[in-house]
């Protein structure tokens, strides 16, 4: 699945995976 964009170190990465996580990959399709 694609992650949104987050210009940010890898913790911020992770962050923004766990909040893909709680929504279908639609709302980032």
């Amino acid at each position: 699945p694609q992650y949104p964009m987050i210009p940010c170190n890898d913790s911020c990465s992770v962050v923004g995976k766990v909040i893909a996580s709680q929504w279908p990959e639609e709302t980032f399709s």
